[in-house]
């Protein structure tokens, strides 16, 4: 595979994981609130959100930051 077809796959490997980090900010923003005294009672409300808060926090949000910044490398390493 040359450097063209790797810059492409990283694209289009970039545009599927910030759709899926769009859903994922979407689903957390339509469940209901959960006050502070569920979280501390373990509720399944509670451990949902908290799921998909760290989901967003640990993985999705930085690997859509480290994809952004190898497409930008390869980008530069093309020349333009």
């Amino acid at each position: 595979m040359d450097r063209s077809e790797f810059l492409r796959q990283v694209k289009r490997f970039k545009l599927q994981v910030a759709t899926f980090e769009q859903r994922a900010r979407e689903f957390l923003g339509s469940l209901p609130h959960v006050p502070d005294e569920a979280f501390e009672a373990f509720t399944p409300e509670a451990n949902l959100q908290g799921t998909v808060e760290c989901l967003l926090a640990d993985d999705l949000t930085p690997a859509a930051q480290k994809i952004e910044e190898l497409e930008d490398l390869l980008q530069a390493d093309a020349g333009g």
